[in-house]
């Protein structure tokens, strides 16, 4: 079970949601992949009301609705979705969490090459004051508000594991986009996403809790880093995708 960066699931329309043969269902601002039947039978769980494509609003609204669906993968493509489905499982008692003996987070380059697709509420209250009488702000730019968000998602999934000691949580460190010139936040969000699990996991060797850890990296963007630009790349389907080697790599 996871969740991982490049979109590629095609969006089930209204008409197909009867249709058990459909390999995917989009809802909300996640997308879920069909692997195979989920134990839930299909339990999609309270998300987020959308206000437009880049806007949410401030209040949940409870949406709970049941769907012959199929899912072992949640395509999501930026950091904020992976705040607002980690918030979600923790508000409703890991709905969808909990069924699962593992939980791979793979954050990818959108919040880089596409930052305008990543827009989120978090980053409204950091960014530098916009003249609004009635919206102070921190006066943060970017790419600290990524940092940011990356710190308190990454708070939220240490939450989860605590709150989950049965399921293993692994953070898989995001890969490069061929030619991105703000490489060196990938690489900087890869190296605090380590940092804060090998800080979270030192602090609770120290205080005893816990009989092993349960929320962990895999390094892959370190691994696969040398290989990623120019004419070292392994080259996939599209320039933000690798090819077949690192995919095997992460499967190792």
């Amino acid at each position: 079970y996871a969740m991982h960066a490049p979109s590629f699931a095609k969006q089930q329309t209204s008409d197909d949601a009867d249709n058990l043969g459909a390999n995917t269902f989009k809802h909300s601002q996640f997308e879920y992949k069909v692997c195979r039947p989920h134990p839930t039978g299909g339990w999609i769980p309270p998300t987020m009301a959308r206000n437009s494509d880049r806007t949410y609003q401030s209040q949940l609204r409870p949406t709970t609705r049941y769907a012959p669906l199929l899912y072992d993968y949640i395509n999501t493509n930026c950091l904020g979705n992976i705040y607002d489905f980690v918030s979600l499982e923790l508000s409703y008692q890991q709905t969808i969490t909990r069924q699962y003996s593992v939980y791979m987070v793979g954050p990818g380059v959108w919040e880089t090459v596409k930052q305008s697709a990543c827009h989120h509420p978090f980053y409204e209250r950091l960014q530098p004051f916009d003249g609004q009488k009635d919206r102070m702000k921190s006066g943060l730019e970017w790419p600290e508000t990524i940092y940011q968000l990356l710190q308190i998602t990454l708070e939220k999934i240490a939450m989860l594991a605590e709150q989950s000691p049965r399921l293993l949580i692994i953070w898989r460190t995001s890969g490069y986009y061929d030619g991105d010139v703000q490489s060196k936040v990938i690489h900087e969000m890869n190296k605090r996403a380590m940092d804060f699990i090998d800080g979270w996991n030192e602090r609770r060797s120290r205080l005893k809790v816990g009989n092993k850890s349960n929320f962990m990296y895999m390094d892959f963007g370190s691994t696969v880093e040398h290989r990623s630009h120019g004419s070292a790349r392994l080259k996939g389907d599209m320039q933000a995708h690798y090819g077949l080697e690192s995919r095997v790599l992460q499967v190792q």
